[in-house]
């Protein structure tokens, strides 16, 4: 048998094994150390936040698993929840995501004496976004940089009218250039920086990766839901 048939077989048994694997379980063939670390995961995306682990004061929702879970009880896919988007069009065609004023994503919980956000008066754009599943994203991003740059390079020599395009952005970790994979516009290049991202936006906990940011961001929310006790 040839070196090409043992990897064809090889790559059956292993598709095989993950058609058995539901939505939310791990891979298949997991070592005993990937295996404990996806569970440790599991644990952490479904834990509730609290106060004094830094929830809100202005947030959507205290946990992950809150709007990540389904189809049925897989944790990491979406149950439908929408959030909300707001911001202005300037005269010039240009969109300004209100950040002084909470924006762009609105925080529709808050903490004990405080009040959720409501769009401003000043928004002229108003979307809803629909939660997004995220089962195999861990594979996306052990997925080379490189990879996706071939790709884009052979679309772009065979399929130029359609071809994608890479996003480089800024690694906010590293300050480097990096090839953005995740979020609506590939904006953010990896699940750590993203998973940043969301504690500081969805549940108001900024992180070590999201602290510069959470300064940056959320002066304004946190000034707002004080002014607006009950």
């Amino acid at each position: 048998m040839t070196a090409f048939r043992v990897r064809c077989c090889l790559g059956a048994v292993v598709l095989s094994a993950a058609a058995l694997a539901d939505f939310g379980d791990p891979l298949p063939g997991l070592s005993a150390g990937d295996a404990q670390r996806f569970e440790v995961g599991k644990t952490e995306f479904t834990a509730v936040e609290a106060v004094d682990e830094g929830l809100g004061p202005v947030f959507n929702e205290a946990s992950c698993v809150s709007c990540h879970l389904g189809p049925g009880a897989a944790v990491g896919g979406t149950n439908q929840r929408l959030e909300t988007r707001f911001g202005r069009t300037g005269s010039d065609g240009t969109f300004d995501p209100l950040a002084g004023l909470g924006g762009s994503l609105l925080q529709d919980h808050a903490i004990a004496n405080f009040l959720p956000e409501v769009v401003p008066p000043e928004a002229t754009v108003i979307a809803s976004r629909r939660t997004t599943p995220l089962f195999g994203l861990g594979l996306v991003d052990a997925t080379p940089d490189n990879t996706f740059l071939a790709i884009a390079l052979i679309q772009a020599i065979f399929n130029p009218s359609t071809a994608g395009r890479p996003s480089i952005v800024t690694d906010p970790v590293t300050h480097k250039p990096a090839l953005g994979k995740f979020g609506w516009k590939a904006q953010v290049p990896s699940l750590f920086v993203f998973s940043g991202d969301a504690y500081l936006n969805e549940m108001g906990s900024p992180t070590r990766s999201s602290r510069t940011r959470a300064a940056r961001r959320g002066t304004a929310p946190c000034l707002r839901a004080t002014l607006r006790r009950a």
